[in-house]
């Protein structure tokens, strides 16, 4: 919970920050942004490191195998990324970059997850 309030203070910080210094220097606003960005991630993935501990243990517990296991937590990164990119990019004023990222980012975690469409599919075709 430490880790949250230190999170948020950074954040607001941040942000008020880079609200003061856009309507004179807009680029050094988005640096700040950026900047901003990578000090929180950088702070929760400690917190990543745990979850990614726990999802195993349950997949293990489930015998998943990991190529079943894996698309799912690339997909999911995949999504992380391209929302913060296509945020990042409305707020350098550029909605269509923004557009075309999440569009990107859906495509690219619909090609990951292919393998379990096909397990998917040769599940159903044995069942039939």
């Amino acid at each position: 919970m430490t880790g949250l309030w230190k999170i948020a203070v950074i954040a607001v910080l941040g942000a008020l920050a880079a609200l003061t210094v856009r309507k004179s220097v807009p680029e050094l606003a988005l640096t700040l942004t950026l900047t901003v960005s990578a000090v929180v991630l950088t702070l929760a993935s400690a917190a990543l490191t745990d979850v990614m501990a726990f999802l195993r243990r349950m997949a293990d517990m489930a015998e998943l195998s990991s190529e079943l296991f894996l698309p799912v937590i690339k997909t999911v990164g995949i999504a992380l990324v391209a929302k913060l990119a296509a945020d990042v990019c409305r707020d350098a004023g550029q909605s269509a970059v923004a557009s075309a990222t999440e569009t990107a980012g859906v495509i690219i975690a619909l090609y990951l997850t292919l393998p379990l469409f096909s397990k998917v599919v040769d599940l159903v075709t044995s069942l039939i």
